[in-house]
């Protein structure tokens, strides 16, 4: 069966739908896994976080459809263990002094302080926690152990089921309440009832927690750091924009509370429970853990731990990463054969349009046949034509020979040494940062080399728009934040939020690539790349400026042409030539020009001009 464009691309298509999983879970286009939460109350901005991680599309990033189940007067906790619900959210002495603990590993704990307080009401004169004894109490463990502190024997008191709901109070002495809670009603709270805080009585435990069966921690890591990265990500959101998640949570159909109260409530969260000044969000101490478990054993609240008990308890994300780089890691190197195999059937494609091609001007030129001249004419435009295609053919077999495959077979070496245990954890951290580099710089490539088929085959198209090159620049920086992290390389984006230019987005996007690209390649620990721009008259110069090694005047000249001299980076980066003589072919195309100054040792400087958004 002859190959034509159209079986060629259904060839394409059909390998990417064979490999689609991999494709999707690099770039992020993944499949969603439906994920339950069980926060374990009403719609408040004690739960901000998770809100805003699904209102804000940070867990779709993450591949992952979340839902919320509607409270049930359950704390969650057994339903999580049984994995009813995959995740919840409790307290610290909750999650110690429940029966289910050994089933289940806390992810994160997000308030630094426990919320939980004791209430009673000053009507029945108990001012202070011995006027408990034979008195009938709904509180949990926690609360239990500032009793017990108090020096109050927990046999004098009849216990019963813990509860936060006010109006027990008419029948029962002494409730659970949630310090949240405590500014509702306008204050009628701390004039009505008396409020004991467990921190006041030397228990410090850790509050609101995020939590997992050991269940979902075994069978799906890297769902459960997904999770993690996506719920830190939203409370950090939550609390530098305070006021607008108060709005969204006041809207939401089971609200309860007054958009004050809302107000007050997120003051109390993150100032004196979460305390982003001081901790890290979601930071856990296993030395604050195993106080917390020694307070509730000392006092006999509950009984012994088992020796190996916070192992498994307190959840260590670091080994979860490691996993997951060396799953990635994989996943590249599949990535890498697919594009191997979709330049191999390119190759493929330009023979068979070359001999196309030769058929067609063979049969021309036999049928032209009036004078000698134009014959000649036709004959020296075709053998131009040929070198021209048969050149860019050989430059793309030997780019895919050495450039592409190299690369791949030194992946394929580190995993074969990684399913061996040949190498340390440290080792492995160390080649894969190197195969970071090299496939940042395998992708560069194959964008490049895409565009530049593009050429071949249709020519340069222009499409011309206004551009914010503030823009283009974060995203350029973001693109590049884990190669300029790993390198030790400072990388800023200097250009004004209200820089506008008159070109096209896409090719503007690649030149700042392949310019930042280029820098990072050439500069190693320590080293900074600044961006930034200047406006002259109608056209804006953007220039970007880095330490790095530096060329003399012998590659700045041949630096643009086809002869450019190649050099590898500061981590042995791979490098065509492709992309600086694409950058100044798109640059002649928006109507502007490009150079460089540079200095053997001190850096370089490249920049180029742009027409002005009010000039066009």
């Amino acid at each position: 069966m002859p190959v034509t464009i159209k079986n060629l691309s259904g060839i394409i298509l059909l390998i990417v739908l064979l490999f689609n999983g991999t494709i999707f879970s690099v770039f992020g286009q993944k499949p969603t896994d439906s994920v339950s939460i069980f926060l374990g109350w009403t719609p408040q901005f004690q739960f901000a976080g998770y809100y805003v991680a699904q209102k804000m599309g940070y867990y779709e990033m993450e591949g992952l459809h979340v839902s919320f189940p509607e409270y049930n007067n359950s704390w969650g906790i057994k339903e999580v263990s049984e994995s009813k619900y995959n995740y919840g959210v409790a307290t610290g002495g909750q999650l110690l002094g429940s029966p289910e603990r050994t089933d289940i590993t806390v992810i994160a704990a997000i308030f630094q302080m426990s919320p939980m307080v004791l209430l009673t009401k000053k009507s029945e004169d108990i001012h202070a926690l011995h006027h408990l004894s034979g008195k009938k109490v709904a509180v949990g463990t926690e609360l239990k152990a500032m009793i017990q502190s108090a020096g109050v024997n927990l046999d004098e008191i009849e216990f019963t089921e813990p509860t936060t709901y006010l109006d027990a109070l008419n029948h029962i002495d002494a409730i659970s309440y949630y310090l949240t809670d405590l500014p509702d009603k306008g204050g009628q709270l701390s004039r009505e009832y008396n409020v004991f805080r467990p921190i006041e009585y030397g228990i410090n435990f850790y509050g609101e927690s995020l939590y997992t069966s050991k269940k979902e921690l075994k069978e799906n890591p890297e769902r459960v750091e997904k999770i993690l990265n996506a719920t830190l990500k939203g409370w950090k959101y939550a609390i530098e924009h305070q006021e607008e998640v108060i709005d969204w949570i006041n809207q939401m159909p089971a609200n309860t509370k007054s958009k004050e109260d809302l107000q007050h409530e997120a003051e109390t969260v993150i100032h004196s429970l979460i305390l982003p000044l001081h901790y890290k969000i979601g930071e856990m101490d296993k030395g604050k853990w195993l106080r917390m478990g020694n307070v509730l054993t000392n006092l006999n609240v509950v009984g012994e731990f088992p020796p190996d008990f916070y192992d498994s308890f307190i959840y260590d994300n670091e080994e979860a990463k490691q996993e997951r780089y060396i799953n990635e890691l994989i996943q590249w190197s599949w990535i890498g054969g697919i594009s191997l195999l979709f330049l191999v059937l390119t190759s493929l494609y330009f023979n068979i349009q070359l001999r196309k091609m030769v058929r067609y001007r063979t049969k021309e030129i036999e049928d032209v046949n009036k004078n000698i001249e134009e014959q000649n004419e036709l004959l020296q435009k075709q053998k131009s034509e040929l070198e021209e295609n048969s050149h860019f053919k050989d430059r793309m077999i030997s780019l895919i020979s050495h450039d592409v495959k190299a690369p791949l077979n030194s992946f394929q070496g580190l995993i074969y040494l990684i399913n061996h245990d040949a190498l340390k954890m440290h080792e492995v951290k160390m080649l894969m940062s190197e195969a970071g580099f090299q496939i940042q710089e395998m992708v560069s490539f194959l964008e490049n080399l895409i565009y530049w088929t593009k050429k071949q085959l249709h020519g340069i198209q222009v499409y011309k728009e206004e551009i914010n090159l503030h823009e283009i620049s974060n995203t350029t920086l973001q693109l590049f934040h884990l190669t300029v992290n790993s390198k030790g390389i400072k990388l800023k984006n200097k250009i004004k939020p209200d820089t506008l230019v008159h070109a096209d987005n896409e090719m503007i996007k690649l030149i700042f690539r392949n310019l930042v690209s280029n820098a990072i390649k050439f500069c190693s620990k320590g080293d900074r790349i600044d961006i930034y721009s200047e406006k002259k008259e109608n056209e804006i110069t953007v220039y970007v400026e880095d330490s790095g090694v530096g060329m003399d005047q012998k590659q700045i000249d041949l630096l643009f042409g086809p002869d450019q001299i190649i050099r590898e980076g500061s981590k042995q980066e791979i490098g065509t030539g492709l992309g600086l003589q694409m950058c100044k072919e798109f640059i002649n195309h928006n109507d502007g020009q490009i150079g460089v100054s540079s200095k053997k040792g001190e850096g370089s400087l490249f920049y180029f001009t742009l027409p002005c958004k009010n000039s066009i």
